[in-house]
């Protein structure tokens, strides 16, 4: 059962009858690195057509469970007068609060979160206030600020940027937690030929790969002294393979020539490591209700696609739910690391200087698909059949 609420006003109810408590097309969107999303349009009877405004609060439930917080971010209208209604999570709310400048301190994510928010909430109104739930993370990290930025961009920067994991959020609406987590969960569903994999595209990106490393260190020094006289380091079963690619790696805090050739023949086994840059859509099964958990942003899955020769574990990376058309919902699955570059360049920087000073970085776990392989029966068991009809081996998102 849906319902949609803005205030004690109810957009949409699947218990109440009447054109006043429909809403059309709504869509839940959630994307890793990104904030949800909920759209939904609004005919002139509806009971929030004539009062419904920017800011305005607005809540999803399924099932009396919480599927979406926010506000109204955007309202337009067509020629026939519909609204269209665009909404932002709840994360937002920390836009509107400030973070002033404060000395280093090394602690842990769990005290760093609860002084943001206890920040927050002395700056915040009362219904956009939060508590801090579960937080997964071990190890202690150095925070610093040296300026002024709202209380989410300093988590999207000094947390999710500099260490990882991702950020969600949980409770009734008058008691809303915010909860962090550093290693993705497995799945319990599985993607799976023939059973909700609808389309999928393979490729491989060669974008950041590179074959030949030339490895600088402080005050410019190079590795010329370990090797007898080359500044660089070769993969030549790589360059065999696909020629020479330069790069260079600039490390400040090595003043060593042993500790840079050693941090550079490190670096050259990676830049050769290509995997395919796999993005799948698959249907979620919760959708049928038949008891199963929902896919959500950031776990891994394992698909398996005999026809594709596809045995492998990938990430959820985005959720598209039609809530009233479960048939036109989809995920997309993609590899963990394709599009982390951009992220590691911007932070690189600050991690290094971070790793001068002796702050440790938790080492990002590969194994987790082990976790899910003990189901991957378990759709021949419900005896569910084909979704959408065909399975494509190219896709194209529109």
């Amino acid at each position: 059962m849906l319902t949609i609420t803005t205030g004690l006003i109810t957009i949409h109810s699947d218990l109440v009858q009447g054109d006043e408590y429909k809403a059309i097309n709504p869509i839940l969107t959630e994307e890793k690195g990104k904030v949800p999303a909920l759209s939904f349009q609004i005919a002139t009877n509806n009971a929030a057509y004539a009062s419904i405004k920017n800011g305005d609060l607005v809540t999803a439930e399924e099932d009396d469970s919480v599927i979406f917080h926010g506000r109204v971010d955007k309202i337009t209208q067509d020629f026939r007068k519909v609204k269209k209604v665009d909404c932002v999570g709840e994360f937002t709310f920390m836009l509107d609060t400030v973070i002033r400048p404060f000395e280093a301190f090394t602690g842990t994510v769990q005290q760093m979160l609860e002084a943001l928010v206890t920040s927050h909430n002395v700056c915040a109104d009362e219904d956009k206030q939060f508590t801090v739930g579960t937080v997964a993370n071990p190890g202690s990290f150095e925070f610093t600020n040296e300026g002024y930025s709202s209380t989410m961009a300093y988590i999207q920067e000094h947390i999710l940027g500099d260490i990882g994991g991702s950020i969600y959020f949980d409770g009734p609406v008058t008691a809303r937690k915010i909860n962090y987590r550093y290693a993705p969960a497995a799945s319990t569903q599985l993607i799976m030929y023939g059973q909700n994999l609808l389309d999928m595209t393979n490729a491989v990106d060669y974008t950041d790969m590179y074959t030949v490393l030339l490895p600088v260190g402080k005050d410019g020094l190079t590795i010329a002294s370990i090797t007898g006289g080359s500044d660089f380091l070769a993969n030549e079963a790589a360059v065999n393979l696909y020629g020479r690619r330069w790069r260079v790696a600039t490390f400040e805090d090595i003043d060593d020539p042993q500790a840079l050739f050693d941090r550079g023949m490190e670096m050259l086994g990676q830049g050769a490591a290509i995997t395919p840059a796999m993005t799948l859509r698959a249907f979620d099964l919760a959708n049928l209700g038949v008891g199963i958990e929902r896919f959500e942003v950031a776990q891994i899955v394992a698909i398996y696609s005999e026809p594709h020769g596809i045995d492998m574990a990938l990430e959820v990376q985005k959720i598209t739910r039609n809530l009233l058309n479960p048939s036109g919902s989809s995920i997309m699955v993609g590899d963990p690391r394709k599009g982390l570059s951009s992220r590691v360049q911007k932070t690189e920087s600050r991690i290094e200087q971070k790793a001068g000073r002796g702050v440790g970085y938790p080492v990002k776990r590969t194994d987790l698909a082990i976790d899910v392989q003990n189901s991957l029966n378990m759709f021949d068991l419900l005896g569910l059949s084909v979704v959408n009809g065909k399975v494509y081996d190219t896709w194209e998102e529109e």
